[in-house]
């Protein structure tokens, strides 16, 4: 009893343990520089809040069109998930960030 104990708890703390839980620093890369302000270039607002439900970050900043930025997500059972987004805009929509799951 106590051996199968044992390895429930070691396995329940592992880094890919269903328990684990993960606390990701705000770990951003950009493949772009924010638009200088004076930009009359059409551009995303802000960046996309690091978790799902987050708020957006850096709302004084405009990124051009094309930008991606990638970071870490926690989602439960997968610590090391990355959430990957997109400026994008099309002929009928102003452009917004795009991150598909």
């Amino acid at each position: 009893m106590r051996a199968a104990l044992l390895v429930i708890v070691v396995a329940a703390s592992g880094c890919g343990g269903i328990f684990n839980t993960c606390d990701h620093p705000d770990e951003q890369e950009l493949s772009c520089e924010a638009l200088p302000p004076s930009s009359t270039e059409v551009g995303c607002m802000g960046r996309p809040g690091q978790d799902f439900n987050d708020p957006a970050t850096h709302v004084d900043e405009r990124y051009p069109v094309g930008c991606q930025i990638t970071y870490p997500v926690c989602l439960g059972a997968y610590p090391d998930s990355i959430k990957k987004c997109s400026c994008s805009a099309s002929a009928a929509t102003m452009p917004g960030w795009a991150c598909p799951i």
